[in-house]
């Protein structure tokens, strides 16, 4: 009798048993209960062979095929197939988000919609040394109310708390409040429980947790179960190596940016080649060096960059052919010990000292080449500059000190000397000795001011009473020469803030330099005046003049004017310490010469001097 069937199957038969006519053919599915009150699914063939007054079928001829595990195993099937697709959708988007947690939030779902469940929460665990289980990282939570639940909310806390009161994995508690492990205070919402591992092989790397199933659960995990925990234990994976690798690139790329903060910080040109000698890289030295930049020089072949030639203007060999030559082992270098000079594209750099070194993989593989230009010139120019100052020092003092003990002799070998020649000679011993003094501390001046030891002692200063000090002291010196003196100052003059005795040097060297460097009836004029917020002094004289190539390295210290012609006395240190005084006065020195004419030194001096250089 079809008055069995179940009252809900009517709404989805089709077509409707009632409205099937008599006698005609028809199929269908129906539910049925058994003698045993269980239901089962029934697939039907035949005909309607009477219906009720009200049109409901009551009897039919025909076959009937029970289809219960059928419409079952369809039924895991389908749910099956929507895991899956949600697994794959799921993966897309972890893939494509390179381990986003919202993949984990939809397996997470899917798993806790699968098992019918109220709640779930995956975590990656560690474990401490005593071997218990802790959670670590939360990637996901879900909460979905089942149809038999009711009531607050389980929050992924209080999942959190269970788990760390495991050690092992997995477990399942039916009744979680009977359970004797857990403080039901502290767990009130969770009825039931499930907790899975998530390994990958031998690993374990984090655990789902799923509360309240109705009914609770039987332990068993079944094969869709696994799936998710396989797909869960390789996304953790891949997890774990995108963030490997994501904290290896940020590395290689602090690595990176200190490299070029240090290969940009170096003196030292540094060019990295290829296997086939194209330029990869250059730092700022060599863009420099070669007058090129690394836009320009990239990809091109380092022949075409620059070329090196020896002391004789012939072709110097390239290290890096030498090195490619030879095969050199990785960390050897090839170095060439004599200077070099460099052209390239217009530009002459003739002292550069040139070394190359292989570049190769971790099986030795020839990767390129690193290539190290160095500028010596400075060095060597340094070299020249000490050579010379030894050099002329030891003349300096050579000559007055011959000339006192020459004169010293001579009076202590001849004691029936007249008082008067006496009187002469000691004269001469003591302005020989003064000028070994003057000699001396200039080179004591010029070290303390390089060596940061000078210091100011900072007053109200008259720089006009300076300056007719200075002039009144070296009027014999310049009447001597037979040179014209004259003096010019504004009145009235301000005061300004300085070095008395600094300020004295500043005036009595450029004085000394233009009684020294003027010849016999020229003229030196001397001036004073102030303009606006400083004070200008303007020492000129009509003497022999500085050669225009010269002019930029007089302020060096040692530096001379070669004068062949010429014997003038010095060491080189005047205008080199008259530079730092007025560096250290916040001024600056200016000078405009003409070979034959003369030339002309002016220091300009603030009368306030800046803040910051207050001391």
């Amino acid at each position: 009798s079809l008055k069995s069937s179940h009252p809900s199957l009517f709404l989805s038969l089709s077509p409707d048993p009632s409205q099937l006519p008599k006698l005609i053919p028809h199929i269908f599915r129906q539910a049925l209960r058994a003698k045993s009150g269980e239901w089962k699914w029934i697939l039907s063939r035949g005909r309607i062979i009477e219906r009720d007054q009200e049109g409901h079928p009551v009897r039919s001829v025909g076959t009937h095929l029970d289809i219960t595990e059928a419409r079952r195993a369809t039924e895991i099937l389908n749910r099956r197939n929507e895991l899956l697709t949600s697994l794959s959708a799921a993966l897309q988007t972890f893939i494509s988000d390179s381990g986003s947690n919202q993949a984990f939030q939809n397996i997470l779902r899917s798993f806790v919609e699968f098992s019918r469940s109220e709640a779930g929460l995956l975590c990656e665990i560690k474990r401490d040394p005593s071997g218990e289980i802790k959670p670590d990282q939360e990637l996901a939570y879900v909460f979905e109310r089942v149809e038999t639940s009711s009531g607050p909310r389980v929050e992924a806390d209080e999942l959190r708390r269970i788990a760390g009161t495991f050690r092992e994995l997995p477990f399942h508690l039916k009744e979680a409040q009977a359970d004797t492990r857990l403080a039901p205070d502290e767990c009130p919402l969770v009825k039931s429980l499930l907790a899975l591992p998530v390994s990958r092989g031998d690993e374990l790397l984090g655990m789902v947790l799923l509360a309240n199933r109705p009914g609770g659960y039987t332990g068993e995990i079944p094969h869709e179960a696994r799936l998710l925990l396989n797909t869960f234990g390789t996304m953790i994976s891949k997890r774990h190596a995108v963030q490997q690798r994501n904290a290896a690139r940020a590395e290689l790329a602090e690595q990176k940016e200190q490299l070029a903060v240090t290969l940009a910080s170096i003196g030292e040109a540094v060019i990295a080649l290829d296997c086939s000698k194209r330029i990869l890289f250059m730092n700022p030295s060599a863009e420099r060096l070669t007058g090129l930049s690394l836009d320009e020089a990239r990809s091109m072949p380092l022949a075409e960059a620059f070329s090196l030639f020896d002391t004789h203007g012939y072709p110097a060999e390239n290290p890096v052919e030498k090195v490619h030559q030879t095969g050199m082992p990785h960390g050897n270098l090839y170095s060439i010990e004599h200077p070099l000079e460099l052209r390239s594209h217009g530009l002459s750099q003739p002292s550069i000292l040139a070394a190359a070194a292989p570049m190769r993989g971790a099986d030795g593989t020839l990767t390129g080449f690193v290539l190290v230009l160095r500028d010596v010139g400075n060095e060597l120019r340094a070299d020249s500059a000490k050579r010379d100052f030894v050099s002329c020092v030891s003349h300096e003092l050579r000559t007055p000190l011959t000339s006192i003990q020459g004169f010293v002799a001579t009076i202590l070998g001849d004691a029936e000397m007249p008082a008067e020649l006496r009187t002469e000679f000691l004269a001469i011993i003591q302005e020989q000795a003064k000028r070994l003094g003057i000699l001396v501390e200039d080179i004591l001046e010029i070290s303390k001011v390089e060596s940061g030891r000078l210091r100011l002692t900072k007053e109200p200063v008259d720089l006009s009473t300076i300056v007719q000090t200075c002039v009144r002291e070296m009027a014999p010196e310049a009447a001597r020469k037979q040179l014209a003196l004259k003096m010019e100052i504004s009145s009235p003059f301000p005061t300004m803030t300085g070095d008395r005795s600094k300020l004295l040097s500043v005036v009595s060297n450029l004085l000394s330099n233009a009684i020294k460097f003027t010849p016999a009836q020229g003229r030196i004029k001397v001036s004073l005046d102030a303009r606006q917020d400083e004070l200008i002094l303007e020492v000129s004289d009509t003497g022999y003049g500085i050669p225009p190539e010269d002019i930029p390295r007089v302020f060096e210290k040692f530096y001379r004017v070669e004068r062949p012609d010429l014997q003038i006395p010095g060491a080189g240190l005047g205008l080199a310490i008259v530079q730092n005084i007025v560096l250290m006065h916040s001024g600056r020195v200016e000078v405009d010469s003409e070979v034959g004419s003369g030339t002309t030194f002016r220091v300009f001096l603030p009368l306030t001097e800046p803040a910051d250089r207050l001391r």
